[in-house]
């Protein structure tokens, strides 16, 4: 789970590719370098509120 405090988990999007994974709001944004040994298929990553003004994002 990772957890960004400045992100609204209502207006999120998530994406990935080349091993990059990309987070905004629109107004907020994070860049992460992820590495995996096979790319993880559309829609594993999820959004949701933290419960503290902020979003956490979860892979499943």
């Amino acid at each position: 789970m990772i957890d960004f405090l400045d992100v609204s988990a209502g207006s999120a999007s998530v994406a990935y590719a080349a091993g990059t994974l990309s987070i905004t709001d629109g107004t907020h944004a994070a860049v992460l370098s992820l590495t995996f040994g096979v790319a993880p298929p559309s829609g594993s990553f999820h959004i949701a509120s933290d419960g503290a003004a902020g979003t956490k994002l979860t892979w499943s």
